[in-house]
């Protein structure tokens, strides 16, 4: 609750700022709790203008910039650089998990709000980091496990990583946000709803302990160590009755 506060007094600063000075501010990459307190307080932020942006399109962990292009007179770029680290050696190399980068990460000391979405493919990590820190981790971060890596600034992940979907046909009695989550990730009705409980589920980027809220179409909804997908539609119901669902679901 305190650091809940905190953030909260920082938000305003920022905003206030932003709207006094007609220029920009910035947050670094909130994740899912720290969007939820953005999003409670969004009615009394929104007068500075208020953009969310990880590094490309569908990132979980978001950069909040405070400021109006039209008031301001002109554009300011979010603060985020894309860095890609991979094996020397691949030959030789560990196989890479989100995990083991951002271990390698924590343990240089960077703090967990400097580093933004982490994604791995053909055993490559693409990560995004605030700016300013971009030079240190390109100099520091030689070894993730036992992977000695090379690392360097790129422009953004390869196209055919960005944010890959798989789309899935499911059925659901109703697209309450508990039926559809329990069908998405296999979990019984109990599992599922004590997701809610734990305050675990946020549907774009707000934090819903009710089970029972149904869901709209194109939600993104994001399950805290379970992954997130996208409700697209109900496409028809089955002779039981059951409801046809369409789904994408991120990699």
């Amino acid at each position: 609750m305190i650091q809940e506060t905190l953030l909260q007094k920082r938000l305003e600063e920022l905003a206030e700022r932003a709207y006094a000075h007609n220029s920009f501010t910035f947050t670094d990459f909130l994740g899912l709790h720290e969007q939820n307190v953005l999003h409670i307080a969004e009615r009394t932020l929104s007068y500075a203008g208020l953009t969310l942006y990880g590094g490309m399109e569908d990132c979980e962990r978001l950069m909040a910039r405070f400021g109006d292009v039209k008031s301001a007179g002109y554009e300011q770029p979010f603060p985020i650089a894309c860095i890609q680290a991979e094996p020397q050696m691949q030959k030789y190399a560990d196989a890479l998990t989100h995990r083991d980068i951002l271990g390698a990460l924590m343990h240089l000391g960077i703090e967990r709000s400097c580093i933004g979405d982490i994604l791995i493919y053909d055993n490559i990590a693409y990560f995004f980091c605030v700016e300013r820190m971009a030079d240190t981790i390109i100099q520091e971060l030689s070894r993730a496990r036992h992977t000695s890596l090379q690392c360097t600034r790129i422009s953004s992940p390869p196209a055919n990583l960005q944010k890959q979907k798989f789309p899935e046909m499911l059925q659901v009695a109703s697209i309450r946000a508990d039926a559809v989550v329990c069908a998405v990730f296999s979990l019984s009705r109990r599992d599922g709803q004590s997701l809610f409980a734990a305050k675990k589920v946020f549907i774009n980027g707000r934090c819903t302990e009710n089970p029972a809220v149904t869901l709209e179409e194109h939600v993104i909804v994001s399950v805290r160590g379970m992954g997130r997908f996208c409700y697209l539609e109900t496409t028809g119901t089955t002779r039981k009755g059951n409801l046809r669902i369409l789904v994408e679901k991120y990699q």
